[in-house]
């Protein structure tokens, strides 16, 4: 019998890899600014070049609201080990109740 190349090895096989690293948090002075000099970097001559062009003006567009955007507050540790209890996201996209801060942002980046 030919084993099936599109099944699933059983997780009696999987190696186990341990605990997974922490996640490291973008740096918020940069991330979008990083971006946005590499879209504009390439953009020069590039037969995508308007398009890269455009990419580049809208992340620097969201690297000047995110430099003034407010701290907003993120779930606690109860919360966090609750989820983690019920194999839940930390911040699920139908309960987790949104800064108004975030809809000031993209009335900013849409008017601009």
């Amino acid at each position: 019998m030919t084993p099936n190349p599109n099944s699933l090895p059983s997780a009696a096989v999987l190696p186990t890899i341990g605990t997974p690293p922490d996640v490291i948090a973008p740096q918020t002075r940069f991330v979008f600014a990083d971006r946005a000099d590499r879209f504009q970097s390439l953009a020069a001559g590039h037969a995508l070049g308007d398009w890269l062009d455009f990419l580049g003006r809208l992340t620097r567009l969201q690297h000047d609201i995110l430099q003034a955007h407010p701290a907003v507050p993120l779930p606690d540790a109860a919360a966090l080990a609750r989820a983690r209890e019920h194999h839940m996201p930390p911040l699920a996209v139908a309960s987790w109740p949104r800064d108004p801060a975030w809809r000031a942002d993209l009335h900013s980046l849409v008017a601009r």
